[in-house]
């Protein structure tokens, strides 16, 4: 899940060699459905991707999510070269971990100081 994180971050590129090109990881990260939503952060769906928004600070970054089943996250969020990869066991649970929430107080919090 890191990996490909990172190879989203790095714009298809993994150990020096092009693995997708550069078109198809802004066009996968790029908005194909705008949506509006009571979530908090997110705004728009790409190709199988997540767009959403977190506050950093005065200022927004912006950031796409792979979500899986039981809570598997992938966050790839460019503007702090940061991949965020959270593995849960949330399999059947109505109220699952709120992974933007600590995100925002704790790993954004920490780098905004």
């Amino acid at each position: 899940m890191g990996k490909l994180g990172l190879l989203m971050l790095a714009g298809g590129v993994w150990e020096g060699a092009r693995v997708v090109s550069q078109e198809w990881v802004d066009r996968s990260t790029g908005p194909a459905i705008s949506f509006s939503t009571t979530h908090p952060t997110l705004y728009a769906y790409g190709y199988n991707w997540w767009l959403g928004r977190f506050p950093l600070g005065d200022q927004r970054v912006d950031y796409a999510l792979a979500m899986g089943w039981g809570g598997q996250l992938v966050y790839v969020i460019p503007q702090v070269e940061m991949v965020i990869v959270l593995t849960g066991g949330q399999y059947y649970e109505e109220s699952p971990l709120d992974a933007d929430d600590l995100i925002e107080a704790f790993i954004l919090a920490a780098i905004d100081r």
